[in-house]
């Protein structure tokens, strides 16, 4: 699952020119929205989304990234901490986007857990037991997190866009179908309705050339946009 979320912090997408040297870089230059990227459960900035960011820096988006909930003396594993623990990190890092960009809104594009905080961290920040993995009970079954973000009332904020990419061969959100958000203005896509030879699991979303297109896709407000599918990923 990968979820794209637009947030008013209103410049509209159109064609650009980026010139970004090294992730977070600040003096990017681009006529488009700063794109920040979240990464899933377990990853860092520099693996999981790393390939899809260098892909979106070469077609002119300003990009940044950030690992977020790692605890204090093991860096290498980040999205561990509890949801409401690593969401005011997030929250944090887009302002300091906002306010190093000059830019008035903000695309969020996330995977797995990242994807989920593209919808919580809007929401609440105004922008299995296992231990040392809060997030893990936050978005099990009946998690704490997940509880909070369908508490009822709307995910979708006023002034925002989001976007959710799902794929029907994903094994560990189940059934796949749970990923989607059944509210007015979010647009819910399927990556097999645009490709449907992708087998494309879970975790192979975050270097799936098909998935990266439909992210594009949605940065650009182009749904229709044409590409040529290739074979994706197999997995989980």
């Amino acid at each position: 699952m990968l979820s794209i979320s637009r947030l008013t912090v209103a410049a509209l997408l159109g064609a650009s020119t980026a010139f970004a040297s090294a992730i977070n870089d600040y003096s990017c230059e681009s006529s488009s929205n700063p794109v920040v990227l979240l990464h899933g459960l377990g990853a860092t900035y520099y693996e999981d989304l790393n390939f899809l960011q260098f892909w979106l820096q070469n077609d002119g988006y300003c990009t940044y990234s950030l690992t977020y909930g790692a605890y204090e003396g093991f860096p290498f594993v980040g999205g561990l901490k509890p949801i409401k623990e690593s969401a005011p990190e997030i929250a944090a890092f887009i302002k300091e986007v906002v306010q190093k960009t000059g830019k008035s809104k903000v695309n969020l594009v996330g995977h797995s857990e990242g994807a989920f905080q593209s919808l919580y961290v809007p929401k609440f920040e105004g922008v299995l037991d296992t231990v040392g993995c809060g997030a893990c009970n936050d978005l099990g079954p009946d998690g704490a997190a997940v509880d909070r973000l369908n508490d009822g009332t709307p995910i979708l904020q006023p002034g925002n866009e989001i976007t959710v990419i799902a794929s029907k061969s994903d094994e560990l959100v189940t059934p796949p179908e749970t990923a989607f958000i059944h509210e007015a203005g979010v647009k819910n896509t399927w990556i097999q309705d645009t490709c449907p030879l992708d087998p494309v699991g879970h975790i192979g979303e975050a270097y799936d050339l098909n998935v990266w297109n439909l992210v594009k896709n949605a940065l650009d407000s182009t749904p229709d946009r044409k590409f040529v599918c290739v074979l994706g990923s197999p997995g989980k």
